[in-house]
Parts: structure tokens; C-alpha cells; sequence
């Protein structure tokens, strides 16, 4: 928690336009070269990192979540989804597939993916037309990527 925290500036506070400007660049700045932010570029960063700053009426601002809301995020039980990350990834050894849509702010772990998954056997990375509501806007699509996928699994 303590990395997770210091690496993306979560529960940092303080007073006032100018210090949160200079945040939102520090951060910005960090964010859009870290793979695990998956947001290229410094304006995709930065949004990404003001979406989650709160401003209070007196100008006060704090980077959500604080690090006791990350413990609350991340108290595991066996119906939480997990996002796993690269190193777990590279571990596994078993078939993983993916379904990536075309639209939006995703690009930055699925070419690394797409080239860990060509190496595979069984693996698949496929992108479909689509922005991150894809499952509910092609439906028949997304269908379609499916059962092709589990056509390929030995009988």
C-alpha cells in the first residue's frame, strides 16, 4: 500500500490553486510515463489525475483515494474482480485472453499484452470496435470474439 500510495500521490493534500496545479504537473508528469497509470501522454494524465482530486469551498484539496481508502479497496474477498498487473501476467502459465476496445484511454498495457500473448500458446489479444461500454453497445460483437475464442479450446 505504502508504494501504491507514494507511487501515484494518493491521499496528498493541501491549500489553494497554486499547490494543486503543481501537483497535478508532478503527478502528471509521473503518471503518463508509468505503465501500471495506463495514461499516455501529459493532458491524458492530467486529467486523469485531476479526476480524482476533491476541492473543498475553502480550496483545500486532497488525492482520492487516501490510503485508508485504498485498504478499503483492497480488502480482498473472493467476490472482488481483480485487474492482474504485468508481473502476474508473465507468470502465468496458463491460456489468458483479452478483448481490448479500439476507443479510449487504454492503449498503454495492451500492445505489451499483444506481444506477451503472441508468444503464448493459447493466448489471445483481440480489439474490437468500441469504446468501454462495448459489451453493452456490440453486444453481438463481443458474442461473436467469445465464441470464437472458446472454438479454438481442445475438445
Amino acid at each position: 500500500i505504502a508504494r501504491i500510495v507514494e507511487r501515484f500521490g494518493l491521499g496528498r493534500s493541501g491549500q489553494g490553486r497554486e499547490s494543486l496545479d503543481a501537483f497535478v504537473d508532478e503527478m502528471a508528469s509521473r503518471t503518463a510515463k508509468d505503465w501500471l497509470a495506463m495514461a499516455r501522454g501529459h493532458e491524458r494524465a492530467r486529467h486523469s489525475v485531476l479526476r480524482a482530486i476533491r476541492v473543498a469551498a475553502d480550496g483545500s484539496w486532497v488525492r482520492r483515494p487516501t490510503a485508508a481508502g485504498l485498504r478499503q479497496l483492497i480488502d480482498l474477498n473472493l467476490g472482488s474482480f481483480i485487474a492482474p498487473g504485468r508481473e502476474l501476467l508473465e507468470a502465468t502459465t496458463i491460456p489468458v485472453w483479452a478483448l481490448q476496445p479500439e476507443e479510449g484511454d487504454y492503449d498503454g498495457g495492451f500492445a505489451a499484452f499483444s506481444e506477451l500473448a503472441q508468444q503464448r500458446p493459447g493466448w489471445s489479444a483481440r480489439t474490437l470496435e468500441g469504446g468501454m461500454h462495448v459489451v453493452h453497445t456490440h453486444r453481438e460483437e463481443v458474442l461473436e470474439q467469445l465464441r470464437s475464442l472458446l472454438e479454438t479450446l481442445p475438445d
